[in-house]
């Protein structure tokens, strides 16, 4: 039997596979820690807990940190008022679904769910008033309901993509161009009529 025994490579501490000698082994500057060139590059750094060399800790958004009332583990339900989790985004009592894990009252919770079901009527209106405004014959009529209409539902206007704001503001453009073709088309006409 022979006494000599081979020193076992060292793991990577990210992938905790041993590392190769013919590949290329990087060692923290800090830590001293073992890695594949790969791993290293990858973590953007050194893996190991408090070590100097390890990467900028990215911070959450306020949108994947559930709010909970400072400690507090529950929160009511805006659609039937029962107690649920803090960071749920359904009620598991009535079904009614969020779209954030923030608290909210009922009657804003209501007027959302308001404001939602508006939506589609909305975007309908608007695109009945968009061609309105880009068809030369009614262009002067699309401009007027349009003028009127886009001020009273600016909020649902809002809430739906931001294309269909962009739709409002080039339909009238669109419309108030072809307005001022016709109106100055008819006083040409009616001034080489004159004569």
């Amino acid at each position: 039997m022979s006494d000599t025994t081979t020193a076992a490579a060292p793991a990577c501490t990210i992938c905790l596979t041993s590392i190769d000698h013919d590949g290329e082994p990087v060692a923290c500057p800090t830590c001293q820690a073992p890695y594949h060139l790969e791993c290293w590059t990858d973590n953007r750094g050194c893996g190991v807990y408090g070590c100097q060399s390890a990467p900028q800790v990215e911070l959450r958004t306020a949108l994947e940190i559930p709010v909970s009332y400072w400690g507090q583990e529950n929160k009511p339900c805006p659609g039937c008022g029962r107690s649920i989790a803090a960071a749920a985004v359904r009620c598991r009592h009535c079904g009614v679904t969020f779209s954030s894990a923030q608290p909210q009252d009922a009657a804003a919770f209501r007027a959302k769910e308001n404001l939602t079901a508006r939506l589609p009527g909305t975007r309908r209106t608007l695109l009945i008033l968009f061609s309105l405004c880009i068809l030369p014959l009614t262009a002067p009529l699309g401009v007027v309901l349009m003028g009127i209409w886009y001020p009273l539902r600016l909020k649902e206007v809002r809430a739906l993509p931001s294309f269909h704001g962009a739709l409002c503001k080039i339909g009238l453009g669109i419309g108030l161009l072809e307005t001022a073709a016709i109106i100055f088309m008819s006083l040409l006409y009616g001034a080489f009529r004159a004569e």
